[in-house]
């Protein structure tokens, strides 16, 4: 194990784990991993979280640390699963709930969006085509759509919308 930091936090350190050696019944490991990752000793804090979790699978607690420690070292993707671990285990956990937002919120789009292409007419978009429709010019809102139906082939929404209008009577 690391060595404790010389002061009274050493000093707590030191009790917690000889109490934790004495008695691993209590289950000190949450207070134990916290304390050695304040004191910057995050190997320690994590062997100690992850041991913790191999006796105890439902101490959430332990998921909290191993968020932290994963965002410490900069494992984005290992803190989200931490932190969704603690809200399954513990809904109104809310540091867990407000890490998790921050980061799930700075996280790249998992597709970004279709670039514009050369030659793209920014009017072609589906608000477009509803409001064409909307004031009565059925067979540019049918344009529109079958543009974006040839960008999106598949897309049943847009086979929908033009079938409906060209199914609507005319006006």
């Amino acid at each position: 194990m690391a060595t404790a930091p010389a002061s009274s936090d050493g000093e707590v350190l030191l009790a917690l784990e000889q109490l934790h050696a004495r008695r691993p019944d209590l289950h000190l490991e949450y207070p134990l991993a916290e304390r050695w990752l304040a004191a910057g000793e995050t190997a320690a804090a994590r062997a100690i979280a992850e041991a913790g979790l191999r006796a105890k699978p439902g101490y959430y607690q332990l998921h909290l640390t191993l968020g932290k420690l994963a965002e410490h070292e900069g494992h984005t993707a290992e803190a989200i699963g931490a932190y969704r671990a603690v809200i399954a285990a513990c809904p109104a956990n809310l540091f867990a709930a407000h890490r998790l937002l921050g980061l799930v919120a700075s996280e790249p789009p998992a597709t970004p969006p279709r670039p514009a292409a050369p030659g793209d007419d920014p009017f072609v978009n589906p608000t477009m085509a509803q409001l064409y429709a909307s004031q009565g010019h059925r067979a540019k809102a049918i344009a529109i759509y079958r543009t974006l139906l040839r960008r999106n082939p598949g897309d049943s929404v847009l086979t929908a919308r033009i079938t409906a209008l060209e199914q609507e009577p005319q006006s």
